[in-house]
């Protein structure tokens, strides 16, 4: 008895724009939210990365102030 129950195959793209565009409302929200949340978070860290730059830096020349003192 032949079957002739082949699966078809058909283009899929797994592109990240072609599959954000595919999904529900609820999925896009979701990543553009989790996208916000990940830009947020570098933005933090890399102020806060500047900052102990510049505290470390501000330390570095009290403590030779102090040394010299």
């Amino acid at each position: 008895m032949p079957t002739s129950a082949s699966p078809v195959l058909t283009n899929i793209s797994f592109s990240p724009w072609e599959m954000f565009m595919n999904a529900g409302p609820v999925v896009r929200c979701v990543m553009v939210l989790l996208a916000l949340a990940s830009l947020l978070t570098w933005t933090v860290f890399f102020a806060k990365s500047v900052e102990l730059v510049r505290v470390r830096l501000k330390l570095g020349r009290a403590e030779r102030a102090l040394e010299e003192a």
